[in-house]
Parts: structure tokens; C-alpha cells; sequence
């Protein structure tokens, strides 16, 4: 017998448990700056480390040019017991380049793709930059290539495919229909958190005698669990890839400090560390320790240090002053002052919306978004220097801001009418930069939404509801042009007041103000009348009722030739086709069981006993027509078309604000 759904679900929880604990974590194991050889095969460590005493003659040598290495891994993790694995495909391409004087500074681009059996991806990508030290020491008959790198590549992982597999297919779903049966909205937001990935450098042996002008090359390599330094599962080969071009640079009396003029601190975060090395020509020297200085709060210095290899470490906060860095560099006897070099450190406020992050649009259709943030550069507040911008929205929507040139602690953006496309309302960015030689940037996101019970859309007098959700997934491109606003649907001799009807004399479906009103779907109910539990609300009630009048439009056509249904026919035809005027031709009924055709005698007395005769009819109020209506509406997948629904208030599937319409 098959596995059950619920069997295959905590199968594969427990697949994914033994994943995770498979994978390499985000930040790679591996050490800090991994390196490889061609001699003595690839391995992770710390790249190459000068001796002086025994490379006296190599160190008088600098190089230029360029290193590129590439670490890809692709493949799939195969858990025991299971037909299906965890897929894995990240790539890393760095460009190292030699500044002459034995430093470098390097750039990095990272992407990262760990498919989990086909039931969701979690993606993540970055780029990233930085300094370190590079160039080739003679090792007798042949060079040594070499790189040492500080820091790593930033990456933004997303993890709202999982999120949403947890929430709607995982065993845990059943607490998503509970909310969604009491009423709760579930909101699921892009979750995208920030990760890191070591750089990759390089070392390699390149064919070349002492006094070599050129040195180029080019090495592969496949290392069996290379994966796991990408993010990746163990047992995933990684294949690295190295080419480098240099060439002996020309001696020119300098020295030069390198490294970011400007720090970031990230929003929510208190200080940020940067990196600086500094380089010299000719070679042969040493080096003092950096001198720091700064006008106002001094940062923290982390590491210090001078010799052949100079390397400084800062950690900073707002409060932090100007800094200027300078470092000497002796040689021969001769001392050579670097020229100064600034740093300043900027932070941002996370950026406070007053209103929230859902806002609607009021009865007057103007949306007003109230934002300020304040910002800190070289200790000093530069809140009034802050410059702002925002997404614009579709037409005919107008975009105002107050103040006009978008600067300040503060602004205000105004949106004056609705767009015409309901996929422009959603989510918005605003955004905010500090001005100046340190310029950081800070983002928030808000979500715009429309009053449904409002009507102030640019097409016709219908409720928003029904012109923005009419543009959704909610109904099929068959019925978009045969849909119908009403206020309410007229259903002659019929009992009570439906939300909606096809209109068999127009073809229309005829859609009512009623949809818009909670519980306004009736609840499943199965073959015996027993309620489901399902009930669609909102959006899904919209759908639910689109294809339930769908159904009657093509019954007409299968019962009648026509999808004017009886009134497409002679109506001498019709009587003599349906004599208890159900709208059901007596040869469906005959054929159906527990359904009555009428009899003849129908006709000319007006008596109706036949109309609720179905017994495959849902529920006893409703005439034989239904028989197949209710059933087909019910199919509708309710919250597939949540993530379209931009509606605000209660039967919205995402509202969360503060105020809808006014």
C-alpha cells in the first residue's frame, strides 16, 4: 500500500532535520581565508606566510596583475531512505588584484541555490570587496604564488519558499487553517536575513626562473566534500578553478595605504570593523605601526601592527570622530611617510513609518506615507542632510512630497488616486541616504492597499473590490469579460437573495454587492449534507462564486446547445423541453437519479414541485439547476490568490494596518 500524505510529510521532516544538520553552515567552516595548491593538492588553510630570512631575494620582488578563482559545486544529496535529495548549485567568482606593491584588493560574487526535494528553494546571493596581501616568492626552481585576504562576501539568504511550504504544506498547516477558519489573516512576508561566505584565495606553484618578468598559469581541481566551504551538504564535490596573469612592477618610491574610506553600520547594529593594509615600493622595508588619529571619538583599535606585513583593524560607532590613518615605511635607512588617509563611520536609524507599514488609501483616494529616520556621520548628526525617495505607484496615480526636495529627519510622500492595475498596490520602498563622502543607505518596506467597500477606482461606479479583484487569479480569463456588478441580484419566484447569478437572457454573470460581507459563501458540505469546515471568505468567496456561475454557463451549453441555455430556444421548445421550468431539460432529470422531470400538466397550472426535486442538490433551498454549480465552485483552492488581494479590513487576506478608508 502507498505511503499516506501525512506519512510522506513527517518523512520528509525528517529528511530535512538530518539535512540541516548535513549542511555547512552559512559563514563556511572552512578557516578564515581558504587557499589551495597544485603540488600538494587543494586544501583549506591559511594562505602562504613570507619568511624572510629564507626568501630574502623573492621579497625584494613585487608583482601586478591579476588572480581569478572560481569555486563551483553542484549536485544532489541522497538521504537514506528516500527518493529524493537535497539539491545543491552555488558559485563564487573573485578577482584579486595586485597593486605592485605586495598588497592587494579583491572583489567577490556569490550565488547559491539548496533545492529541498522539490518542496521549496532557499536562494541566496551577494558581492563583496576588500584588501589583503598578494604576490610570489622563488622557492628555488620555481614561484610561489600567493594570497591572503581579510574578510568575506555579504549574502542575502531568502527564506520565504520555506516559509511557505511550512505554513501551507508541511504537517504544521493544519495551524494556518485554523487561522484562517477563525478569521485571522496569515501573512507571510519575504523573510530574506543576512549571511556571510569566506573569500577563496589562492596558492599555487607557477613555472619561472629567479629572475622571471611574467609568471602565468592555470589550475583545476575537484576536492570531494568541497561543498560544505559554500553552504553546501557534505559529499558534494566543489571544483576550483585558478588562473593568474602578474607581472614584476616597475620600483617606484611609495607607500600607500589601502582600505574602505567609509563604514557602514548596519541598521541594528552599534559598530562595524574595517580592514586596512598598506603596501610599499620597492619592496624590502618594514613598516611602523598605523598611526590613528581622529578628530573627535577615537574608534577601537583591534589589531595593529607593522613589520613586512602591516595590518590595522578598527571597530567604530556613531560617535565616532574623523579618522586619519598614516603609516611610515623604512628602508635602506631611508624613512618614506605615507600620504593621509581619511575614514568616517555613518549609522542609520531604522526608518519609522507613522502610520504603519499597511496603508490604505482614504475615501478621497490619497494614501499618505509619514516617514523620518535620523543619522549619525563622524559623530556628528546629519539628520537634516538625509535625502529620501520612494517607488512611484501606476497610473494615473500622482506622486507629491512634502518637502519638495525630498531632505530632512522627515517626510511626508502622498499618492493622490488609485492606480488602475491591481498589481500595483503591495509592497513599496522608501528609502533614505546620508549625503557626502560616507553615503549609507537605509530601506523599509511599506505595502499599499485600497478600501474595498469605497469606489473611487479610475474605471466604472463598481465597488473596489470588484474592479481590482477581478484582476486576479480569482477568476479565470473566460469570465473577465462576461462579469457584472449589481447591487443585488434579482431571482424572480426563487427564495431569498443570492450574491451572484448567471444570467442565462444576457450571459452575464451578475455579481452582487452580498459577496463583499463576511460568511457570504455558504460552507462545503459533502455528498450527506455534512459541513467540511470549509468556508471561503473575501477573495476566495469571489472565486469560489466565479466558477460556480461557470458551471452554470457550461451546463447550459451541455443541457441546451447554447449558453443562453433555454433562452437560446424556441420557447414552445423550452416547455416542451422542461416542463416544470427548472431550467433542467426533463432529459437530464430522467437520467439522473433522485431527480423528477415534471409532468406535462406542469406547464399549464404554474406549479413548481419539481424544482427542488434533485437529491444531489447541496442544500434543500436551492432549485435542480444547482446540481453541479455548488460542487464546481468548491474546487477553488482557497488562498491561492491571497498574495493578490490588496483589499483592506477584515475580509482582506493581508491587511495588518491601522486605519481602512475613512
Amino acid at each position: 500500500m502507498g505511503e499516506t500524505t501525512c506519512g510522506r510529510r513527517q518523512a520528509w521532516v525528517a529528511m530535512l532535520g538530518l539535512a540541516g544538520a548535513l549542511l555547512g553552515t552559512v559563514h563556511a567552516t572552512a578557516d578564515e581565508n581558504p587557499s589551495f595548491r597544485i603540488a600538494e593538492g587543494m586544501r583549506g588553510g591559511k594562505a602562504h606566510t613570507w619568511t624572510l630570512a629564507s626568501q630574502r631575494v623573492a621579497d625584494q620582488v613585487a608583482w601586478e596583475g591579476t588572480i581569478n578563482v572560481s569555486v563551483a559545486a553542484s549536485g544532489i544529496f541522497q538521504v537514506p531512505g528516500q527518493s529524493r535529495g537535497i539539491g545543491f548549485v552555488a558559485n563564487q567568482r573573485t578577482t584579486i588584484t595586485l597593486n605592485g606593491d605586495g598588497t592587494a584588493t579583491w572583489t567577490s560574487e556569490f550565488s547559491r541555490t539548496v533545492d529541498m526535494g522539490g518542496l521549496y528553494t532557499i536562494p541566496a546571493s551577494g558581492r563583496g570587496a576588500g584588501v589583503g596581501f598578494a604576490g610570489a616568492t622563488f622557492e628555488g626552481t620555481s614561484w610561489n604564488v600567493f594570497t591572503e585576504l581579510t574578510g568575506n562576501v555579504p549574502l542575502q539568504e531568502d527564506f520565504s519558499a520555506q516559509d511557505r511550504f511550512i505554513a501551507f504544506e508541511s504537517p504544521f498547516a493544519f495551524m494556518t487553517e485554523i487561522a484562517k477558519g477563525m478569521g485571522i489573516p496569515v501573512v507571510l512576508e519575504n523573510r530574506i536575513e543576512a549571511a556571510s561566505v569566506d573569500v577563496f584565495g589562492l596558492e599555487a606553484d607557477s613555472q619561472g626562473g629567479v629572475n622571471a618578468a611574467t609568471l602565468s598559469g592555470r589550475l583545476t581541481r575537484v576536492v570531494p566534500d568541497g561543498a560544505q566551504a559554500l553552504g553546501g551538504p557534505i559529499l558534494i564535490p566543489a571544483t576550483y578553478t585558478a588562473d593568474w596573469n602578474l607581472t614584476r612592477a616597475q620600483a617606484r618610491p611609495a607607500v600607500t595605504i589601502y582600505g574602505p574610506g567609509c563604514g557602514c553600520i548596519e541598521t541594528g547594529q552599534t559598530e562595524r570593523t574595517l580592514s586596512f593594509v598598506a603596501g610599499a615600493s620597492p619592496l624590502g622595508g618594514e613598516f611602523s605601526e598605523f598611526i590613528v588619529t581622529a578628530d573627535g571619538a577615537l574608534p577601537e583599535v583591534i589589531v595593529n601592527s607593522g613589520g613586512d606585513r602591516p595590518a590595522l583593524e578598527l571597530v567604530g560607532t556613531k560617535s565616532t570622530g574623523t579618522i586619519t590613518l598614516g603609516i611610515r615605511y623604512r628602508r635602506n635607512g631611508q624613512i618614506i611617510e605615507s600620504a593621509p588617509f581619511t575614514v568616517e563611520f555613518c549609522a542609520l536609524d531604522a526608518i519609522t513609518l507613522a502610520d504603519g507599514d499597511d496603508i490604505a488609501f482614504d475615501a478621497a483616494g490619497v494614501l499618505t506615507v509619514r516617514a523620518s529616520a535620523s543619522a549619525w556621520r563622524a559623530g556628528q548628526d546629519v539628520s537634516p542632510d538625509l535625502e529620501w525617495d520612494v517607488d512611484e505607484m501606476g497610473s494615473p496615480t500622482r506622486l507629491s512630497v512634502d518637502p519638495v526636495d525630498k531632505r530632512g529627519p522627515e517626510v511626508m510622500f502622498t499618492y493622490n488616486g488609485l492606480p488602475r492595475r491591481n498589481m500595483d498596490f503591495g509592497p513599496k520602498k522608501i528609502s533614505v541616504r546620508t549625503t557626502g563622502r560616507c553615503a549609507c543607505e537605509g530601506a523599509a518596506t511599506f505595502r499599499a492597499f485600497f478600501s474595498g467597500r469605497d469606489s473611487n477606482h479610475p474605471g466604472d461606479g463598481s465597488p473596489n473590490w470588484f474592479y481590482y479583484w477581478k484582476q486576479s487569479a480569482a477568476v479565470p480569463a473566460e469570465a473577465r469579460d462576461i462579469l457584472r456588478f449589481v447591487e443585488k441580484v434579482d431571482v424572480g419566484e426563487l427564495p431569498g437573495s443570492p450574491i451572484a447569478k448567471y444570467d442565462q437572457s444576457t450571459q452575464e454573470i451578475l455579481v452582487s454587492a452580498g459577496i463583499f460581507e463576511r460568511d457570504a459563501c455558504r460552507h462545503e458540505v459533502d455528498a450527506e449534507g455534512v459541513a467540511s469546515g470549509r468556508r471561503a471568505q473575501g477573495i476566495d468567496c469571489f472565486g469560489e462564486t466565479i466558477r460556480h456561475e461557470l458551471q452554470h454557463r457550461k451546463d447550459a451549453l451541455d443541457w441546451w446547445g447554447t449558453h443562453a441555455g433555454p433562452f437560446g430556444v424556441n420557447l414552445f421548445v423550452w416547455f416542451a423541453k422542461d416542463f416544470d421550468h427548472d431550467l433542467v431539460p426533463n432529459t437530464v432529470e430522467e437520467a439522473r437519479p433522485g431527480c423528477q422531470p415534471g409532468e406535462i400538466s406542469d406547464i399549464m397550472s404554474g406549479y413548481r414541485a419539481t424544482w427542488f426535486s434533485c437529491s444531489e442538490r447541496p442544500f434543500k433551498d436551492v432549485p435542480d439547476n444547482e446540481i453541479n454549480s455548488y460542487r464546481h465552485g468548491w474546487t477553488w483552492p482557497i488562498g491561492s490568490a491571497d498574495r493578490e488581494d490588496w483589499s483592506c479590513g477584515e475580509l482582506s487576506k493581508q491587511w495588518r494596518g491601522k486605519r481602512c478608508g475613512s
